[in-house]
């Protein structure tokens, strides 16, 4: 038994050893890739008919003496465009050689073969094309985007606003520098490819006359002095975009961005992952807008006009009218601010959840409180000023209180009362004939003017922009709001005039 067992174990050994020494006869020297298209593993690869696709062909070192060999490379019903041959020598364990091929397909499905040949050991691999005639891929774009690749509801799609550059045009005289190294993110935007497999974005971004926008998607193309560099703008490539995923990139330009304010276009061309047909063109409009025009306008205006008819209304009143007008105003002004300036404030947080819509609910408590106030304000003392000096006590008590004295809040004030004082005189409520349709034709254009105002003060002195139709839908609808607060008012003046003791 024993003499059995010693030689079952012999046996044993021996098939061991045996494997052993076929498996390393069986390894070769080298390890073959080959991708086609670049990136790809794949064995199957559709493309395009009649188009030609790029490949690489790698071989790696894995053994630790010096290798040498050569690459073949055969194609069947297609054409090879590069070397059909490549001999390489592998010096060390882990080395490697890499080398293009590009193979032009017809309309019928092709093979590619490549072969490895290096001390003795053969290596082959093959890849199929298969020209695919159609596609069923869409894309879209989605111009100004957020980071998450969806279009930001305050923003008009297609319309990107282009910031002022911070460098005054005098300097930029005085300098010599005339618009190029000016770094600055114009804009993001979000690609999404509709489709299975992988593809190659190409966004081309061109003015209506043809020639290619100083856009990139890289800062350092944006920046770089070299002629390679500012031949990629204009052209953003985005490879390897899985179907059915978004992408976003950034859009930079190396021009001051007003230069570019003008209406131009966006070309997007999908390719089957390296494949140089495209399957899907479209074309996009895009506009590119500054800071508008009438907010800074507007802003000049209320600086040079409104703001010295304020001063000069606030002291009038002041040093003209009598003390129980001024303290009246006062309470008013102060009963305004903790009614409505501070829960306003509140409901205001609360809906800022609804993002640019948020007005839709505070305005409702805001603007009705606050409209129902002047009203009885004007009841109580109908003449020119009144409502600027209680206007004028609710904005002393906001700053104060708030810590937000700011060069918009007084250019609003100034302006509001500017646009206020004449309507309310004109239909003769500042001349004591209060009737509802004179304060509705009196407050609500004011109104109107009053957050068209508010708007475009923002828009001019933090550069913002607002589409058209968020600035009427804004405007009118605040103002809508006024309309049950007129009427409250007006029912609530006998009362409040009841109580007033001279």
């Amino acid at each position: 038994m024993v003499a059995v067992a010693v030689r079952a174990s012999a046996l044993l050994l021996f098939l061991v050893m045996l494997l052993a020494g076929c498996a390393a006869a069986a390894q070769t020297p080298c390890k073959l890739t080959v991708q086609l298209p670049v990136g790809s593993g794949e064995d199957v690869v559709y493309v395009c008919p009649n188009s030609t696709v790029n490949g690489l062909v790698v071989v790696e070192s894995t053994a630790k003496e010096v290798v040498e060999g050569c690459i073949e490379v055969e194609c069947s019903n297609c054409t090879l465009l590069t070397s059909s041959l490549y001999n390489f020598t592998l010096k060390v364990k882990g080395d490697s050689r890499a080398y293009p091929i590009k193979v032009e397909v017809g309309v019928e499905p092709g093979e590619v073969k490549v072969v490895c040949r290096c001390s003795g050991a053969v290596e082959a691999v093959v890849k199929r094309l298969v020209p695919k005639a159609s596609w069923d891929v869409d894309v879209d774009l989605i111009i100004p985007s957020d980071s998450y690749g969806n279009l930001d509801p305050r923003r008009e799609r297609f319309t990107v606003v282009a910031k002022p550059s911070y460098v005054p045009a005098f300097l930029r005289f005085i300098s010599g520098e005339a618009r190029e190294g000016h770094l600055d993110l114009l804009s993001l935007a979000c690609v999404e490819v509709y489709g299975s497999g992988r593809f190659t974005v190409v966004l081309l971004f061109r003015s209506l006359d043809g020639s290619l926008l100083p856009i990139s998607s890289s800062s350092t193309e944006s920046l770089g002095g070299s002629s390679s560099s500012r031949l990629k703008q204009g052209v953003v490539v985005l490879t390897g975009v899985e179907g059915g995923s978004k992408a976003v990139l950034p859009l930079f330009t190396p021009v001051y961005p007003e230069a570019l304010v003008g209406e131009h276009e966006v070309e997007v061309l999908v390719y089957p992952y390296g494949s140089s047909t495209p399957i899907v063109r479209k074309t996009y409009p895009l506009r590119i807008v500054s800071t508008r025009g009438e907010a800074l306008l507007l802003t000049a205006f209320s600086a040079l006009v409104a703001l010295p008819v304020f001063v000069y209304v606030v002291v009038r009143y002041l040093g003209r009218g009598e003390l129980k007008d001024v303290v009246l105003c006062s309470l008013l002004g102060c009963l305004t601010f903790a009614v409505v300036t501070l829960p306003g404030q509140v409901v205001w947080g609360l809906s800022s959840i609804l993002g640019p819509f948020d007005w839709v609910v505070h305005g409702a408590v805001y603007d009705a409180l606050l409209y129902m106030l002047y009203v009885v304000a004007l009841a109580l003392r109908p003449r020119v000023g009144t409502l600027t000096m209680v206007l004028f006590t609710k904005w002393i008590m906001y700053s104060l209180f708030f810590g937000r004295l700011s060069v918009i809040s007084v250019f609003w004030q100034a302006t509001t009362c500017l646009f206020f004082e004449p309507l309310l005189y004109l239909t003769g409520v500042a001349r004591g004939r209060l009737s509802c349709p004179r304060l509705l034709a009196s407050l609500v254009p004011a109104s109107i003017v009053d957050k068209y105002v508010d708007l475009m003060l923002y828009a001019a002195l933090y550069r913002l922009y607002y589409a058209d139709w968020y600035v009427v839908l804004y405007s009118v609808g605040n103002a809508l709001y006024t309309i049950p607060g007129i009427i409250a008012g007006l029912r609530l003046a006998p009362y409040v005039k009841g109580v007033i003791h001279e």
